[in-house]
C-alpha cells in the first residue's frame, strides 16, 4: 500500500508539497500512532546520513587509491629516467656494448615490481587509510588560516 501511495505521489509530482501535518493526519486515518510516525521519521534520517556517511567514505577511499597510485607513477617515472641515464653512460663508455649497466636496471625494476606489489595491497589496508586521513586532515587545519 505504502509503495503504491509513494508512485501515485511521484506521479502527481507534488513530493515537496506534502507537509509534515498532511503526514500526520494521513498516519492517523490510516491508525498509526504519533510516536510511530516519529519513529520512523527518525530511522529514515539515521538510514540517510548513513548513506551519506557511506559514499562520503567511498569518496575518500577513491581519493587514497589515487593518491597512491599517483605516487607509484611518479616513482616509475624518476626510476626509468635513472636507468636510461646509466644504460645511456653505458653504451657511450662502452663501445655501444650493454654491459655493467644490466645489474642497477635489473636492481631497480625488481624494486619498484615489488613496491607496485606493495601498493596495490596496500589500498586494502585500514592503518595505512587510517594514517593517510591524518596527514590529509593534518595539512588541511595547518594550510587553514587562523585567525
Amino acid at each position: 500500500m505504502e509503495e503504491i501511495l509513494r508512485e501515485a505521489i511521484r506521479a502527481e509530482g507534488e513530493e515537496e508539497r506534502i507537509s509534515r501535518e498532511i503526514l500526520l493526519r494521513t498516519a492517523q486515518e490510516l491508525g498509526l500512532s504519533d510516536a510511530a510516525v516519529r519513529e520512523a521519521e527518525t530511522r529514515l534520517i539515521a538510514r540517510k546520513n548513513g548513506q551519506l556517511q557511506a559514499a562520503e567514505t567511498e569518496s575518500l577511499k577513491a581519493e587514497f587509491r589515487d593518491h597512491l597510485r599517483g605516487k607509484l607513477i611518479a616513482e616509475w617515472a624518476s626510476i626509468l629516467g635513472l636507468c636510461a641515464f646509466l644504460t645511456g653512460v653505458n653504451l657511450l663508455t662502452s663501445g655501444w656494448e650493454f654491459t655493467w649497466a644490466i645489474w642497477p636496471v635489473g636492481i631497480f625494476v625488481l624494486l619498484m615490481i615489488a613496491e607496485s606489489v606493495e601498493v596495490f595491497f596496500k589500498h586494502r589496508d585500514p592503518d595505512a587509510y587510517e594514517k593517510w586521513l591524518r596527514r590529509r586532515e593534518q595539512k588541511s587545519t595547518e594550510l587553514t588560516p587562523q585567525s
